[in-house]
């Protein structure tokens, strides 16, 4: 019943108790169908808030191709990642806001991110490289940036919707 109840499958269970599967690797999988199914709902939100969006501009949506809504290829996220991963690092707040959606904008205003950066970066030491920019795999659109420098790393989350930084987190980690 724990097993049901965690949403394995009968098939599954019955691997499982003929010791001809792994539990960790049952539950592993498991939980990457559910990111799977989270990650295509997503998508279909994406969609039909576009479709709205069209039709509340007064539009017909058959003149559209939703189907390429929100989703920009992995290069162009990584142009403007690294792009506003450099403008972090120095300050350049303007650069940063270009790509910064109106919501965001609206709920962490310039002044706002200037003193996060502020009291994020006086702890982490001198800058020493850009480390990565990898895509989620779960989710095309977040971007993940990582920044080593001399104390400490920063890896910084964007959110992407229809092409604007609808989210951002930095986030410290260990040097290794």
């Amino acid at each position: 019943m724990a097993l049901r109840s965690l949403g394995l499958s009968i098939k599954s269970i019955s691997k499982l108790q003929e010791k001809s599967a792994d539990l960790k690797e049952a539950i592993l999988v498991r939980r990457a169908e559910i990111f799977a199914h989270i990650a295509e709902k997503n998508r279909e939100i994406n969609l039909l808030n576009e479709a709205l969006a069209v039709l509340e501009a007064g539009e017909d949506i058959f003149d559209r191709n939703l189907n390429d809504i929100d989703f920009i290829p992995c290069s162009e996220y990584e142009k403007i990642v690294s792009e506003c991963t450099e403008a972090i690092i120095v300050g350049d707040i303007a650069t940063l806001y270009r790509y910064i959606s109106t919501t965001l904008a609206t709920y962490m205003p310039k002044s706002v991110f200037e003193a996060i950066r502020a009291d994020t970066l006086r702890v982490v030491g001198d800058f020493v490289a850009k480390k990565s920019i990898e895509q989620d795999k779960s989710y095309p659109n977040i971007v993940y940036s990582s920044v080593d420098f001399s104390n400490m790393g920063i890896k910084i989350k964007f959110v992407f919707h229809n092409g604007r930084i609808d989210g951002l987190w930095l986030n410290y980690y260990e040097l290794r």
